[in-house]
């Protein structure tokens, strides 16, 4: 509700919470990178490295999906930006 309403500062700080509480909830994990993903492209200052591990957390439990596979690239290839080795991961 929080990233929807556009408050992503506080989406992404609610879901450390989450993932702190329970660091293997997928879904925890994936709402966390798409907000940052979100939060980095709005703030300008790019995407939280962790995002591209929340990913990873997320598609290694089984999420998937359309939409799972598309955020996860958007993610995975933002994150690319610092980390060039998450490219292919991208692209897969």
């Amino acid at each position: 509700a929080l990233a929807r309403a556009g408050r992503l500062p506080e989406a992404v700080a609610a879901l450390d919470e989450a993932v702190r509480l329970d660091p293997a909830l997928p879904a925890a994990r994936y709402n966390r990178a798409v907000a940052a993903f979100q939060a980095g492209l709005a703030g300008g200052r790019g995407i939280d490295p962790r995002a591209a591990d929340d990913i990873r957390v997320a598609a290694a439990a089984g999420l998937g999906g359309p939409t799972f596979h598309l955020d996860a690239a958007r993610v995975l290839a933002a994150c690319s930006q610092r980390d060039p080795a998450l490219r292919p991961a991208a692209l897969d």
